[in-house]
């Protein structure tokens, strides 16, 4: 017992020191947009059918694999970003500032793989209204603006400069939208997943 008890014991400092030591230099432009485009797919469809656990774990491989997080900013990324996610889904707009709490917190880490100072506080209400937009209007769109101006203030550049891939994106969800009451096939997902590509393929364009 008292060897099980030791190995145990310098397996929990190894693991300690193995978070500690990783010296990852996470970017927000490192991302693979095949990649990028197929965790993201995954990270809807766990989403809407409310497999969470593997909805955070889609966020934790993004920010871990795509975006260089080390281990532990890739789980505080993963774990407020689902949380915010599921609030939403269940609880807007009752708990709006729980889910805004949960965003600038979120960006608080993003903050991380930038070069470039970032407000967190409007970029945590930008994505909640993005969020918001797109519940309340029903196959239209126009909220891709509002998140063009999101990356904008992530990337910097103009607004106007995004708009082509995040225009994409947004036709993407609502492709998903139109098809959720039948249910979408394993071919409308590939859809999803090349149209997330080319939208991930126009973002990096603009660094």
């Amino acid at each position: 017992m008292r060897n099980l008890f030791i190995g145990f014991f310098f397996f929990v400092l190894l693991f300690i020191f193995d978070l500690y030591s990783d010296q990852s230099e996470p970017s927000l432009q490192a991302y693979h947009p095949p990649a990028m485009a197929k965790l993201e797919a995954k990270a809807w469809r766990n989403y809407y059918e409310h497999h969470y656990f593997s909805l955070a774990w889609n966020m934790y491989t993004i920010a871990r694999e795509q975006y260089q997080f080390n281990k532990i900013d890739s789980f505080m990324l993963a774990y407020h970003a689902a949380r915010a996610a599921i609030t939403f889904q269940k609880e807007y707009p009752q708990s709006a500032p729980l889910i805004l709490e949960h965003l600038k917190r979120y960006y608080t880490v993003v903050q991380k793989g930038l070069r470039k100072p970032l407000d967190i506080n409007l970029c945590a209400e930008l994505e909640l209204v993005w969020w918001s937009q797109r519940r309340m209007n029903d196959h239209n769109p126009s909220y891709y603006k509002t998140m063009s101006h999101l990356l904008s203030e992530i990337y910097g550049k103009s607004s106007e400069s995004y708009d082509s891939s995040t225009e994409l994106r947004a036709e993407m969800m609502e492709y998903r939208d139109q098809r959720r009451e039948q249910g979408l096939s394993e071919s409308d997902w590939s859809f999803i997943e090349s149209g997330l590509e080319k939208s991930y393929t126009l973002l990096k364009s603009r660094f």
